[in-house]
């Protein structure tokens, strides 16, 4: 409470004593004086009903503050949780590109050795599972290839292994996979 309030707020008192002193010398000095005891009690309820007033005024003005500030805090979690969810979004990015480096050779972009060897393992448990279950593998290799690097540099052998990789990649039917080994 301000000091404002409670200055209002002891005044209210100060007068609520100060018309129940008036009440008490009304009532003992005119003992059939109903006209002043009415009077009296208008004045006590109406010094009541400003106290009331500037109390409940108050009390509005502490509501609307605690939800301003709560407003305001809610206002800081939606901005938070924003963030939160962005970082989280850019994490999930993260991941799956850590996941396609694991996986994938960065020159083709097929499946590398790792991707490979877990379809392997795969098929493997499958064909143990599936007594008619069947796969193959055919391994390519491209001869002279290392003369081709140090003759021409590595910029030719890259682009050898691109075409090449874009020329099996058109040759594979769905479900079928090529890696770079």
């Amino acid at each position: 409470m301000s000091n404002k309030e409670k200055i209002i707020t002891r005044v209210g008192w100060i007068l609520l004593l100060l018309c129940a002193v008036i009440y008490a010398f009304v009532v003992y000095s005119f003992p059939n004086g109903r006209f002043w005891i009415t009077l009296v009690l208008l004045a006590v309820a109406s010094v009541g009903g400003v106290y009331t007033f500037i109390n409940n005024s108050a009390r509005l003005k502490a509501a609307s503050e605690r939800a301003e500030t709560a407003e305001s805090h809610i206002k800081v979690l939606h901005n938070y949780i924003k963030e939160q969810d962005k970082i989280n979004k850019n994490l999930q990015r993260s991941n799956e590109k850590f996941r396609h480096a694991a996986f994938h050779d960065s020159l083709t972009n097929l499946p590398n050795r790792n991707q490979f060897i877990e379809r392997l393992k795969f098929f493997l448990e499958r064909s143990k599972k599936v007594p008619d279950y069947s796969f193959a593998i055919l391994y390519l290799d491209l001869n002279r290839f290392k003369t081709i690097n140090e003759s021409l540099g590595h910029l030719s052998g890259d682009k050898l292994i691109l075409h090449v990789a874009k020329r099996l990649a058109n040759c594979l039917r769905e479900g079928d996979m090529i890696a770079r080994f």
